[in-house]
């Protein structure tokens, strides 16, 4: 299973570079902060769009549905619902969440889940652009086939080096994955000075 996702990490980050190609890193980056409020923009999806999240999916892009709705919402009027019909091994959201100035920072990322027919889980990813600091990789593969909302939550580290961070939160797998009220947020300086 770590082969595997070491693998489908990689196959992300690859992917995700060419699928974004049409949107450049200003577009979706968030203003330099500390603040969580600012770190991520449209964190609830009240906009009623997905911008200024961006899509990835690991080859075919049909083998999963994003869908801004209005049911089985955890909070205000919209959630975002992730379908994957198992022709791939993941498909999920990325947004630029910061700069420089959270460097060397220890971080949460957070986000409020429920699904339906899961087979593998959900995964966090963490990349940190402009470095050569290995990306964070977090699965949440104890979730259960179907669960109501459960706030899933993970703790890094950002390098001590002026960088972008750019997070990612996917649906491993077939199912059906509604996401909410997603946060990043500065806990303390890091530990690894």
């Amino acid at each position: 299973m770590k082969h595997f996702i070491t693998v489908t990490f990689c196959v992300w980050i690859l992917c995700a570079c060419t699928q974004r190609a049409e949107r450049t890193p200003e577009e979706t980056s968030s203003p330099p902060s500390t603040d969580s409020a600012a770190l991520i923009q449209n964190p609830g999806f009240e906009s009623g769009t997905i911008e200024p999240w961006g899509t990835a999916i690991h080859a075919n892009p049909q083998s999963y549905d994003f869908q801004i709705v209005t049911d089985a919402i955890r909070s205000g009027r919209h959630t975002l619902k992730i379908q994957g019909d198992g022709r791939e091994p993941w498909g999920g959201i990325i947004q630029n969440a910061g700069s420089g100035d959270l460097a060397g920072k220890r971080m949460r990322l957070t986000a409020w889940a429920k699904g339906t027919g899961l087979v593998e889980g959900v995964q966090f990813i963490v990349v940190f652009k402009d470095t050569m600091a290995m990306p964070v990789d977090h699965v949440f593969s104890n979730l259960g086939a179907s669960f109501d909302w459960q706030e899933l939550h993970h703790e890094f580290d950002v390098p001590d080096q002026k960088t972008r961070v750019e997070i990612g939160v996917m649906l491993l797998g077939a199912g059906t994955l509604w996401l909410d009220d997603i946060s990043l947020e500065v806990i303390q300086p890091s530990q690894h000075h």
